[in-house]
């Protein structure tokens, strides 16, 4: 009988958001990145990657990723 392998290649990978903190404008607010980690058979990549969208500083759950909304009924915020 042949012998086959069939475990499967497992990755892992995490995301969050992300401002450079010296980066705060006049304004107060930051452009937003995602930052992505995965990891493949000990191998890892990691990146930043800006989702082309400001937002105050103050409004954002970091510990949870979520943007909170800047006004009442904000359009780009689905609180």
């Amino acid at each position: 009988m042949a012998k086959t392998n069939t475990s499967a290649s497992m990755f892992r990978f995490s995301t969050k958001l992300h401002i450079w903190k010296n980066r705060v404008k006049k304004n107060k607010y930051s452009s937003i990145y995602i930052y992505v980690a995965i990891s493949v058979n000990g191998k890892n990549e990691k990146g930043y990657f800006p989702l082309n969208l400001d937002w105050p500083h103050d409004l954002i759950d970091f510990e949870n990723s979520i943007l909170k909304p800047r006004s009442k009924n904000d359009a780009d915020c689905h609180a």
